[in-house]
Protein backbone atom coordinates (compact mmCIF):
# COMPACT_ATOMS: atom_id res chain seq x y z
CA UNK A 1 0.00 0.00 0.00
CA UNK A 2 0.94 3.42 -0.90
CA UNK A 3 0.87 5.16 2.56
CA UNK A 4 0.73 8.49 0.91
CA UNK A 5 -1.96 8.45 -1.32
CA UNK A 6 -3.79 6.84 1.25
CA UNK A 7 -2.84 9.30 3.33
CA UNK A 8 -3.77 11.96 0.94
CA UNK A 9 -7.29 10.73 0.19
CA UNK A 10 -8.41 10.28 3.68
CA UNK A 11 -7.38 13.80 4.05
CA UNK A 12 -8.80 15.68 0.95
CA UNK A 13 -12.88 13.92 1.48
CA UNK A 14 -14.91 15.03 3.94
CA UNK A 15 -13.10 17.23 6.43
CA UNK A 16 -12.57 20.83 6.35
CA UNK A 17 -9.39 22.51 4.17
CA UNK A 18 -8.56 25.53 3.99
CA UNK A 19 -6.87 25.88 0.38
CA UNK A 20 -7.78 28.54 -2.61
CA UNK A 21 -10.27 26.63 -5.16
CA UNK A 22 -7.83 25.66 -7.57
CA UNK A 23 -5.60 24.10 -5.07
CA UNK A 24 -8.89 21.85 -4.21
CA UNK A 25 -9.33 21.30 -7.72
CA UNK A 26 -5.80 19.83 -8.53
CA UNK A 27 -5.93 17.78 -5.76
CA UNK A 28 -8.91 16.23 -6.33
CA UNK A 29 -7.70 15.75 -10.29
CA UNK A 30 -4.63 14.25 -9.03
CA UNK A 31 -6.22 11.80 -6.61
CA UNK A 32 -8.60 10.59 -9.44
CA UNK A 33 -6.71 10.71 -12.01
CA UNK A 34 -4.30 8.07 -10.37
CA UNK A 35 -7.11 5.88 -9.08
CA UNK A 36 -10.05 3.71 -10.08
CA UNK A 37 -12.98 1.66 -8.38
CA UNK A 38 -12.59 -1.99 -8.02
CA UNK A 39 -14.86 -4.41 -6.16
CA UNK A 40 -14.85 -2.20 -3.48
CA UNK A 41 -11.13 -1.17 -3.64
CA UNK A 42 -9.37 1.91 -4.84
CA UNK A 43 -6.55 1.04 -6.88
CA UNK A 44 -3.40 3.46 -7.01
CA UNK A 45 -1.41 2.13 -10.01
CA UNK A 46 -1.55 -1.33 -8.98
CA UNK A 47 -1.12 -0.77 -5.37
CA UNK A 48 -4.81 -1.57 -3.24
CA UNK A 49 -6.35 0.13 -0.90
CA UNK A 50 -8.89 -1.35 1.38
CA UNK A 51 -11.84 1.11 1.44
CA UNK A 52 -12.12 1.09 5.05
CA UNK A 53 -8.76 2.53 5.59
CA UNK A 54 -9.36 5.31 3.18
CA UNK A 55 -12.14 6.35 5.03
CA UNK A 56 -10.68 6.31 8.13
CA UNK A 57 -7.66 8.72 6.70
CA UNK A 58 -4.74 6.88 7.17
CA UNK A 59 -2.84 9.20 8.68
CA UNK A 60 0.98 6.64 8.84
CA UNK A 61 3.56 7.97 5.71
CA UNK A 62 6.82 5.74 5.07
CA UNK A 63 9.57 6.40 7.59
CA UNK A 64 12.27 8.90 6.98
CA UNK A 65 15.14 10.44 8.88
CA UNK A 66 14.60 13.49 10.41
CA UNK A 67 18.40 13.73 11.58
CA UNK A 68 19.03 17.18 10.02
CA UNK A 69 21.95 19.16 11.28
CA UNK A 70 20.23 22.27 11.15
CA UNK A 71 16.34 23.42 12.31
CA UNK A 72 17.00 26.29 10.19
CA UNK A 73 19.05 28.46 8.53
CA UNK A 74 20.26 31.55 10.22
CA UNK A 75 21.26 34.52 8.35
CA UNK A 76 22.76 37.95 10.34
CA UNK A 77 20.90 36.73 13.45
CA UNK A 78 17.45 35.86 11.48
CA UNK A 79 16.32 32.68 11.44
CA UNK A 80 14.41 31.28 8.17
CA UNK A 81 11.85 29.45 8.78
CA UNK A 82 10.36 27.49 5.29
CA UNK A 83 6.23 27.06 5.06
CA UNK A 84 5.99 25.85 1.64
CA UNK A 85 3.71 23.81 -0.10
CA UNK A 86 0.35 21.68 1.14
CA UNK A 87 -0.04 22.05 5.08
CA UNK A 88 -0.89 19.53 7.15
CA UNK A 89 -1.24 18.91 10.77
CA UNK A 90 1.24 16.06 11.86
CA UNK A 91 4.43 15.03 9.31
CA UNK A 92 7.36 15.69 11.77
CA UNK A 93 10.30 17.75 11.24
CA UNK A 94 10.87 18.42 7.43
CA UNK A 95 8.49 18.67 4.49
CA UNK A 96 8.10 15.38 2.72
CA UNK A 97 6.09 14.71 -0.69
CA UNK A 98 5.07 18.50 -1.18
CA UNK A 99 3.53 18.91 2.35
CA UNK A 100 4.77 20.25 5.27
CA UNK A 101 3.51 19.72 9.06
CA UNK A 102 2.46 22.29 11.43
CA UNK A 103 3.93 20.32 13.73
CA UNK A 104 7.32 20.84 12.02
CA UNK A 105 7.06 24.69 11.79
CA UNK A 106 5.81 25.08 15.56
CA UNK A 107 9.32 23.05 16.87
CA UNK A 108 11.19 25.32 14.49
CA UNK A 109 10.08 28.50 15.78
CA UNK A 110 9.98 27.32 19.80
CA UNK A 111 13.79 26.21 18.88
CA UNK A 112 14.44 29.27 17.57
CA UNK A 113 13.00 31.41 20.47
CA UNK A 114 15.30 28.85 22.68
CA UNK A 115 18.67 29.51 20.72
CA UNK A 116 21.12 32.52 21.24
CA UNK A 117 22.31 32.85 18.21
CA UNK A 118 18.76 34.35 16.65
CA UNK A 119 17.71 37.42 16.82
CA UNK A 120 14.61 37.48 14.91
CA UNK A 121 12.43 35.00 13.33
CA UNK A 122 11.36 35.37 9.04
CA UNK A 123 8.59 32.65 7.85
CA UNK A 124 9.89 32.69 4.38
CA UNK A 125 6.23 31.50 2.94
CA UNK A 126 4.94 30.30 -0.45
CA UNK A 127 1.62 27.70 -0.28
CA UNK A 128 -1.84 27.76 -1.13
CA UNK A 129 -2.94 26.27 2.15
CA UNK A 130 -3.93 23.20 4.08
CA UNK A 131 -5.81 21.61 6.73
CA UNK A 132 -7.40 23.61 9.82
CA UNK A 133 -6.70 20.51 12.27
CA UNK A 134 -3.17 22.29 13.49
CA UNK A 135 -3.36 25.77 12.25
CA UNK A 136 -4.70 26.82 15.20
CA UNK A 137 -2.19 25.82 17.66
CA UNK A 138 0.30 27.20 15.34
CA UNK A 139 -1.16 30.56 15.37
CA UNK A 140 -0.73 30.51 18.91
CA UNK A 141 2.82 29.22 18.91
CA UNK A 142 3.43 32.26 17.00
CA UNK A 143 2.04 34.70 18.77
CA UNK A 144 3.79 33.48 22.04
CA UNK A 145 7.38 33.61 20.07
CA UNK A 146 6.29 37.46 19.61
CA UNK A 147 6.62 37.96 22.78
CA UNK A 148 10.30 36.96 23.13
CA UNK A 149 11.25 37.57 19.59
CA UNK A 150 10.67 39.72 16.51
CA UNK A 151 8.61 36.98 13.96
CA UNK A 152 8.05 38.75 10.16
CA UNK A 153 6.86 37.14 7.51
CA UNK A 154 7.12 37.25 3.66
CA UNK A 155 4.78 35.48 1.11
CA UNK A 156 7.17 34.56 -1.15
CA UNK A 157 5.04 34.42 -3.65
CA UNK A 158 1.97 33.16 -1.93
CA UNK A 159 0.52 32.82 1.55
CA UNK A 160 -3.54 31.71 0.52
CA UNK A 161 -5.84 30.64 3.44
CA UNK A 162 -4.29 28.19 5.87
CA UNK A 163 -0.84 29.89 4.65
CA UNK A 164 -2.45 33.49 5.27
CA UNK A 165 -3.43 32.43 8.58
CA UNK A 166 -0.03 31.72 9.84
CA UNK A 167 1.30 34.85 8.02
CA UNK A 168 -1.17 37.00 9.53
CA UNK A 169 0.14 36.00 13.17
CA UNK A 170 3.61 37.69 12.41
CA UNK A 171 4.41 40.84 13.94
CA UNK A 172 4.59 42.28 10.07
CA UNK A 173 3.82 40.05 6.65
CA UNK A 174 5.25 41.51 2.95
CA UNK A 175 4.38 40.81 -0.29
CA UNK A 176 6.32 41.09 -3.57
CA UNK A 177 4.60 42.97 -6.52
CA UNK A 178 4.36 39.13 -8.11
CA UNK A 179 2.64 37.91 -4.97
CA UNK A 180 -0.62 37.23 -3.43
CA UNK A 181 -2.27 36.86 -0.25
CA UNK A 182 -6.31 36.22 1.09
CA UNK A 183 -8.72 33.85 0.38
CA UNK A 184 -10.09 33.63 4.40
CA UNK A 185 -12.22 30.76 4.06
CA UNK A 186 -12.65 27.77 4.18
CA UNK A 187 -14.09 24.11 1.65
CA UNK A 188 -14.76 20.80 2.01
CA UNK A 189 -15.74 18.39 -0.51
CA UNK A 190 -17.69 14.83 -0.52
CA UNK A 191 -17.10 11.93 -2.63
CA UNK A 192 -20.20 10.64 -3.31
CA UNK A 193 -19.15 6.86 -5.36
CA UNK A 194 -22.38 4.89 -5.10
CA UNK A 195 -22.84 5.49 -9.13
CA UNK A 196 -19.01 3.54 -9.42
CA UNK A 197 -19.93 1.30 -7.22
CA UNK A 198 -23.45 0.17 -8.61
CA UNK A 199 -21.76 0.41 -12.43
CA UNK A 200 -19.24 -2.02 -10.87
CA UNK A 201 -21.85 -4.08 -9.36
CA UNK A 202 -20.66 -3.34 -5.92
CA UNK A 203 -23.24 -2.81 -2.74
CA UNK A 204 -21.97 -1.70 0.53
CA UNK A 205 -24.20 -2.07 3.64
CA UNK A 206 -23.69 0.23 5.82
CA UNK A 207 -24.09 -1.41 9.75
CA UNK A 208 -23.61 1.89 12.42
CA UNK A 209 -24.88 2.51 15.80
CA UNK A 210 -25.86 6.24 15.63
CA UNK A 211 -27.95 8.19 13.92
CA UNK A 212 -24.95 10.57 12.71
CA UNK A 213 -22.29 7.62 12.61
CA UNK A 214 -22.08 7.23 8.95
CA UNK A 215 -23.03 10.73 7.95
CA UNK A 216 -21.04 11.74 5.04
CA UNK A 217 -19.75 8.21 4.19
CA UNK A 218 -18.44 7.87 -0.18
CA UNK A 219 -21.00 5.64 -0.26
CA UNK A 220 -24.58 7.24 -0.56
CA UNK A 221 -25.58 10.46 -1.78
CA UNK A 222 -24.96 13.16 0.72
CA UNK A 223 -28.32 13.78 2.44
CA UNK A 224 -29.48 17.39 2.33
CA UNK A 225 -29.76 17.88 6.05
CA UNK A 226 -26.31 16.68 6.33
CA UNK A 227 -25.06 18.98 3.59
CA UNK A 228 -26.71 22.05 5.96
CA UNK A 229 -24.94 20.73 8.99
CA UNK A 230 -21.34 20.71 7.22
CA UNK A 231 -22.46 23.59 5.54
CA UNK A 232 -22.69 25.09 9.19
CA UNK A 233 -19.70 24.02 10.29
CA UNK A 234 -17.64 25.57 7.35
CA UNK A 235 -19.28 28.81 8.33
CA UNK A 236 -17.77 28.71 11.84
CA UNK A 237 -14.42 27.66 10.71
CA UNK A 238 -14.50 30.76 8.68
CA UNK A 239 -16.15 33.06 11.31
CA UNK A 240 -12.63 31.53 13.60
CA UNK A 241 -10.25 32.39 10.70
CA UNK A 242 -11.25 35.28 10.82
CA UNK A 243 -11.03 36.28 14.77
CA UNK A 244 -7.80 34.49 14.65
CA UNK A 245 -6.49 36.62 11.65
CA UNK A 246 -7.93 40.01 13.59
CA UNK A 247 -5.72 38.34 16.57
CA UNK A 248 -2.83 38.83 14.29
CA UNK A 249 -3.40 42.13 12.30
CA UNK A 250 -5.19 45.00 15.55
CA UNK A 251 -5.71 46.83 12.49
CA UNK A 252 -8.47 44.90 11.07
CA UNK A 253 -12.18 43.86 12.60
CA UNK A 254 -13.35 40.42 12.37
CA UNK A 255 -16.00 42.12 9.59
CA UNK A 256 -13.19 43.95 7.52
CA UNK A 257 -12.10 40.01 7.23
CA UNK A 258 -15.24 38.30 6.68
CA UNK A 259 -16.21 41.14 4.03
CA UNK A 260 -13.01 39.48 1.81
CA UNK A 261 -15.27 36.70 0.90
CA UNK A 262 -12.34 34.22 0.75
CA UNK A 263 -11.10 36.49 -2.18
CA UNK A 264 -7.56 36.39 -3.17
CA UNK A 265 -5.42 39.72 -3.28
CA UNK A 266 -2.98 41.23 -5.11
CA UNK A 267 0.27 42.63 -3.21
CA UNK A 268 -0.69 46.49 -3.52
CA UNK A 269 -4.61 45.41 -2.89
CA UNK A 270 -3.71 43.35 0.46
CA UNK A 271 -1.51 46.26 1.56
CA UNK A 272 -4.70 49.01 0.39
CA UNK A 273 -7.32 46.58 2.78
CA UNK A 274 -4.51 45.86 5.59
CA UNK A 275 -4.21 42.38 4.93
CA UNK A 276 -0.48 42.84 4.38
CA UNK A 277 2.21 45.78 5.65
CA UNK A 278 4.31 46.32 2.84
CA UNK A 279 5.08 45.48 -1.22
CA UNK A 280 8.46 44.21 -1.32
CA UNK A 281 11.01 41.32 -2.07
CA UNK A 282 11.90 38.55 0.52
CA UNK A 283 15.71 40.16 0.02
CA UNK A 284 14.25 43.47 0.74
CA UNK A 285 12.91 42.07 3.54
CA UNK A 286 15.32 40.22 4.97
CA UNK A 287 17.83 43.50 4.54
CA UNK A 288 15.29 45.71 6.45
CA UNK A 289 14.99 43.04 9.51
CA UNK A 290 18.49 42.48 10.05
CA UNK A 291 18.96 46.28 9.96
CA UNK A 292 16.18 46.22 12.62
CA UNK A 293 17.57 43.49 14.77
CA UNK A 294 20.78 45.61 14.55
CA UNK A 295 19.18 48.97 16.53
CA UNK A 296 18.92 50.97 13.47
CA UNK A 297 15.93 52.53 12.22
CA UNK A 298 13.82 51.81 9.31
CA UNK A 299 10.77 53.09 8.44
CA UNK A 300 7.80 52.05 9.91
CA UNK A 301 5.02 49.16 8.72
CA UNK A 302 3.34 51.84 6.48
CA UNK A 303 3.69 51.24 2.94
CA UNK A 304 2.44 52.66 0.05
CA UNK A 305 0.10 50.87 -1.91
CA UNK A 306 1.99 52.37 -5.24
CA UNK A 307 5.58 51.47 -4.26
CA UNK A 308 7.31 48.31 -5.19
CA UNK A 309 9.93 48.37 -2.24
CA UNK A 310 9.80 49.59 0.90
CA UNK A 311 11.15 52.77 1.53
CA UNK A 312 14.79 53.57 2.43
CA UNK A 313 15.63 53.62 6.33
CA UNK A 314 15.10 57.21 7.74
CA UNK A 315 18.00 59.16 9.52
CA UNK A 316 16.36 58.71 12.84
CA UNK A 317 15.21 62.42 13.14
CA UNK A 318 11.60 61.83 11.32
CA UNK A 319 9.54 62.62 14.75
CA UNK A 320 6.64 59.56 15.73
CA UNK A 321 7.59 56.71 13.67
CA UNK A 322 5.21 53.82 14.87
CA UNK A 323 6.86 50.51 15.80
CA UNK A 324 4.22 48.13 15.38
CA UNK A 325 6.40 46.06 18.19
CA UNK A 326 6.01 48.59 20.98
CA UNK A 327 2.88 48.48 22.64
CA UNK A 328 4.07 50.72 25.76
CA UNK A 329 2.57 53.78 24.64
CA UNK A 330 0.39 55.34 26.79
CA UNK A 331 -3.42 54.94 24.97
CA UNK A 332 -6.06 57.13 25.89
CA UNK A 333 -7.98 56.01 29.23
CA UNK A 334 -10.49 53.05 28.55
CA UNK A 335 -8.47 52.46 24.83
CA UNK A 336 -6.29 49.27 24.10
CA UNK A 337 -2.88 49.34 23.45
CA UNK A 338 -2.68 47.47 20.07
CA UNK A 339 -6.36 48.40 19.60
CA UNK A 340 -4.75 52.29 19.57
CA UNK A 341 -1.59 51.14 17.33
CA UNK A 342 -3.88 49.14 14.98
CA UNK A 343 -5.87 52.44 14.10
CA UNK A 344 -2.50 54.38 13.65
CA UNK A 345 -1.57 52.33 11.41
CA UNK A 346 -4.42 52.89 9.48
CA UNK A 347 -4.88 56.30 9.52
CA UNK A 348 -0.95 56.82 8.37
CA UNK A 349 -1.82 53.98 5.76
CA UNK A 350 -4.79 56.02 4.27
CA UNK A 351 -3.11 59.40 4.04
CA UNK A 352 0.33 58.33 2.60
CA UNK A 353 -1.55 55.70 0.43
CA UNK A 354 -4.03 58.26 -1.10
CA UNK A 355 -3.78 59.90 -4.75
CA UNK A 356 -3.71 63.51 -2.76
CA UNK A 357 -0.59 61.97 -1.42
CA UNK A 358 1.22 61.67 -4.73
CA UNK A 359 3.72 64.61 -5.65
CA UNK A 360 3.40 65.86 -2.35
CA UNK A 361 5.18 63.18 -0.42
CA UNK A 362 7.07 65.49 2.43
CA UNK A 363 3.47 67.02 3.25
CA UNK A 364 2.17 63.95 3.10
CA UNK A 365 4.35 62.50 5.61
CA UNK A 366 4.39 65.69 7.59
CA UNK A 367 0.25 64.86 8.23
CA UNK A 368 1.17 61.42 8.64
CA UNK A 369 3.94 61.11 11.07
CA UNK A 370 3.84 64.22 12.86
CA UNK A 371 0.17 65.39 13.22
CA UNK A 372 -3.09 63.78 14.54
CA UNK A 373 -4.99 64.89 11.28
CA UNK A 374 -7.64 62.06 9.93
CA UNK A 375 -7.29 60.87 6.66
CA UNK A 376 -10.49 62.90 5.65
CA UNK A 377 -9.18 65.80 6.82
CA UNK A 378 -5.12 65.41 5.57
CA UNK A 379 -6.59 64.45 2.14
CA UNK A 380 -8.75 67.60 1.57
CA UNK A 381 -5.43 69.29 2.60
CA UNK A 382 -3.23 67.74 0.49
CA UNK A 383 -5.21 68.37 -2.41
CA UNK A 384 -4.91 72.33 -1.76
CA UNK A 385 -1.13 72.34 -1.92
CA UNK A 386 0.92 72.63 -5.35
CA UNK A 387 2.41 69.56 -6.69
CA UNK A 388 6.20 68.48 -6.62
CA UNK A 389 7.17 70.09 -9.90
CA UNK A 390 9.70 66.99 -11.66
CA UNK A 391 12.97 69.46 -12.00
CA UNK A 392 12.88 71.47 -8.83
CA UNK A 393 16.72 72.85 -9.36
CA UNK A 394 14.79 74.22 -13.42
CA UNK A 395 11.87 75.44 -11.71
CA UNK A 396 13.83 77.59 -8.85
CA UNK A 397 16.51 79.07 -11.77
CA UNK A 398 13.44 79.81 -13.63
CA UNK A 399 11.31 81.88 -10.72
CA UNK A 400 15.04 83.34 -9.76
CA UNK A 401 14.67 87.22 -10.03
CA UNK A 402 17.18 88.47 -12.91
CA UNK A 403 18.93 91.06 -10.66
CA UNK A 404 21.04 93.41 -12.46
CA UNK A 405 24.21 94.13 -10.50
CA UNK A 406 25.06 97.55 -10.18
CA UNK A 407 28.86 99.24 -10.80
CA UNK A 408 28.76 99.83 -7.13
CA UNK A 409 27.90 95.78 -6.22
CA UNK A 410 24.82 97.40 -4.15
CA UNK A 411 22.00 95.64 -2.47
CA UNK A 412 20.01 93.68 -4.33
CA UNK A 413 16.74 93.06 -2.35
CA UNK A 414 17.27 89.67 -1.11
CA UNK A 415 16.68 90.43 2.31
CA UNK A 416 13.35 91.50 1.38
CA UNK A 417 12.85 87.96 -0.20
CA UNK A 418 11.05 85.29 2.18
CA UNK A 419 13.11 82.37 3.80
CA UNK A 420 13.16 78.70 2.74
CA UNK A 421 11.31 77.82 6.11
CA UNK A 422 8.98 80.99 5.42
CA UNK A 423 8.13 79.56 2.20
CA UNK A 424 7.20 76.02 3.62
CA UNK A 425 5.24 78.05 6.75
CA UNK A 426 2.93 79.90 3.78
CA UNK A 427 2.86 76.29 1.32
CA UNK A 428 1.60 74.61 4.86
CA UNK A 429 -0.86 77.61 5.68
CA UNK A 430 -2.11 77.93 2.10
CA UNK A 431 -2.97 73.87 2.35
CA UNK A 432 -4.40 73.55 5.75
CA UNK A 433 -5.93 76.67 6.92
CA UNK A 434 -3.65 76.72 9.69
CA UNK A 435 -0.74 78.33 10.75
CA UNK A 436 2.34 76.33 11.20
CA UNK A 437 3.92 75.70 14.99
CA UNK A 438 7.20 77.93 16.29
Amino acid sequence: MNPVFANLWGRLTSRPLLVTPECARDLTAYLMTRSNMSNGFIVDENTVHSVTDLMAGVTSVKARSDQYDNYYRVMDGVAVIPVRDTLVHRLGLHPHCGMTGYDGIALKIDRAVADGAVKGIMLDIDSPGGEVSGVLELGETIRAAREKKPVWAVADEKAYSAAYWIGSQADRLMVPKTGGVGSIGVITMHADLSKRLDESGVKVTIIAAGTHKADGNPFEPLPEDVRARVAADVEATRQLFAEEVVKGRSGLSVEDVLATEAQCYSAEEAVEIGLADAVQSSKSAMSDFVEKLSGRTVIGPIQSKDASEMDEPNDGNRPGDINPDDTSAEAPKGVDAKEAIGGERKRIAGIMSSKEAEGRKELAEHFAYETDMSVEAAVAALSKAPVAVADPLGAAMNNEPNDVIGDDGGDDGKENRPSKAETIAANYAAATGCKAKG
